[in-house]
């Protein structure tokens, strides 16, 4: 009985991706133009991507016995593709691994271009908050270390929720609603809210921004800020973050905060010098 059960199964299984496969044929898009052009088009919209780095280690002297242990790893591998779907909508799914976890999905998003207007974008799915995207955009060396506020985890590099982004005069606009738990599932019911405000100049660039998240008992605001120059083959940067929290378990608020201070400069143009140091208040972060 088991096995004519299974065997049943199977049969219902394959008559339902029979008709699955179907159906996808039969709601392929219809266009006017030849199959060998549609390919074709198909192929330039669709990009495809990666970048690896990879490590080869090697203890010299060690009072243990890991004298001698070598091997090849690596730090990162990032795997992308980019599907533009018309002029104002393109899809991204981007996967990664480090040497500390197996491979997650990094980015999973559809962008609308000029959805609210000339300028305007909403981003739906997984991708970054607008925390510290100015501040690594300029300092430019994420792959050496990263910027204080994702170093200390005050905000996560990726969100899931719904994002909005534009002009504001001379100005540019971030605003994010989103689930609070990175790239992973939704944990509680709570939502996570960011906003910024930034100008980004030939000279000078700065951003202002701040975020708020619900929790259980209580809940985190964090506000940030970041400013930066460039001159004569310099940029120098000053970041700082501020955030207040009251935890369920506790009374009061235990304040984090950190500022971070670099300067980049070239040395030719395939050379750079980077000088960094950065404060925080490890204590108050547990």
């Amino acid at each position: 009985m088991w096995h004519n059960n299974s065997l049943r199964m199977s049969n219902r299984l394959a008559t339902l991706s029979l008709l699955s496969a179907l159906l996808m044929l039969a709601v392929l898009p219809l266009t006017q133009t030849s199959q060998a052009q549609t390919t074709l088009r198909n192929a330039e919209s669709l990009q495809l991507r990666g970048v690896m780095f990879m490590d080869y280690n090697y203890v010299v002297s060690d009072p243990g016995d890991a004298a001698g242990d070598n091997g090849f790893g690596y730090r990162r591998v990032r795997l992308t593709s980019d599907y533009r779907v018309n002029s104002d909508m393109r899809v991204r799914v981007r996967l990664e691994a480090d040497d500390d976890s197996d491979p997650y999905v990094k980015d999973l998003f559809l962008r609308w271009d000029n959805a609210l207007g000339e300028g305007h974008r909403i981003i739906a799915g997984i991708s970054n908050p607008p925390a510290y995207v100015v501040s690594e955009a300029f300092y430019g060396y994420r792959s050496l270390e990263k910027t204080i506020m994702d170093r200390e985890k005050i905000v996560s590099s990726r969100d899931f929720g719904l994002s909005f982004q534009g002009p504001v005069g001379n100005l540019q606009y971030g605003l994010m609603i989103a689930n609070n738990s990175s790239n992973g599932e939704e944990t509680n019911r709570q939502k996570r809210v960011y906003g910024q405000i930034q100008s980004e100049g030939e000279a000078l660039t700065w951003s202002i921004g701040g975020d708020y998240a619900a929790l259980e008992g209580g809940s985190i605001v964090t506000g940030n800020a970041f400013v930066g120059y460039r001159f004569d083959g310099f940029r120098l940067g000053l970041e700082g973050y501020f955030s207040p929290v009251r935890p369920e378990d506790e009374t009061g608020e235990l304040d984090r905060m950190g500022v971070s201070v670099f300067g980049v400069a070239s040395l030719n143009d395939k050379t750079e010098a980077i000088l960094r140091y950065d404060f925080s208040n490890r204590d108050a972060m547990g």
